[in-house]
């Protein structure tokens, strides 16, 4: 890992980048592991696989500009606030004002460690 390159500009918007870039890829890996379970379709199986593999390259390359505590908990700050979200939006559950609140707060702290890492 390049010591030089943690904490610019540049390697935080990359470690941002990643921390999404990874929540999603979770989240759609997820999907496609929920689909190959309950249809035992060969594609999500296969496709599961391929986003899988995928995350762990992002993963892996994510180390080079950030560090990992920050990378980790970045990226499940953003899985659980993704699975919330997904949550309400197929009525599974409700977004409250006091979860939204927590949600807000969450993030700002994970900002905060993220940009004074």
């Amino acid at each position: 890992m390049s010591m030089t390159a943690v904490g610019t500009a540049h390697s935080t918007s990359r470690a941002i980048a990643s921390m999404v870039l990874l929540a999603g890829l979770d989240l759609v890996g997820a999907a496609l592991a929920r689909h190959w379970a309950t249809h035992r379709s060969l594609v999500a199986l296969v496709g599961g696989v391929a986003v899988f593999g995928l995350l762990f390259v992002v993963y892996g390359k994510s180390l080079d500009y950030a560090h990992l505590t920050t990378i980790t908990v970045g990226w499940f700050v953003l899985l659980q606030l993704g699975v919330m979200v997904l949550d309400a939006v197929h009525g599974e559950a409700t977004l409250s004002w006091d979860r939204v609140t927590a949600m807000v707060a969450v993030l700002a702290l994970q900002g905060y460690l993220t940009f004074t890492a």
